[in-house]
């Protein structure tokens, strides 16, 4: 597997302390960036090279466009080529992912399982 590249979205200053500490020490984890404020974690994800974006579920983040990705409803989105002959389809599905109490190990996996193909 390719490296993890983590942008950590809206959470609270001690939950993004706790997740920076506990995926320090994996060597195929890396945090790329990190937004305190609420902006647009979509577009700052991508301008600092993630692959992943982890954010804290049920905050209330003025985020609109990362608000409407994690909603309950599973989205997909097909982008059409601009001549209309092909088209590309984005599926985006929920997956429930247990977090143990035994701290890096429990959250990496996690980490590790949400880049595995649905």
């Amino acid at each position: 597997m390719d490296t993890v590249r983590i942008h950590l979205a809206h959470m609270s200053p001690l939950l993004r302390r706790m997740i920076t500490d506990l995926l320090a020490a994996e060597e195929d984890i890396e945090i790329v960036g990190s937004e305190a404020k609420t902006g647009n974690s979509l577009l700052a994800a991508r301008a600092q090279g993630a692959n992943m974006i982890i954010t804290q579920e049920g905050a209330a983040v003025a985020d609109q466009c990362l608000n409407a990705v994690t909603q309950n409803v599973p989205l997909t989105i097909l982008a059409i080529a601009p001549g209309g002959s092909a088209g590309t389809s984005i599926n985006l599905v929920r997956r429930q992912l247990r977090l143990d109490d035994d701290g890096a190990k429990s959250l990496a996996q996690a980490v590790r399982q949400a880049m595995e193909p649905a």
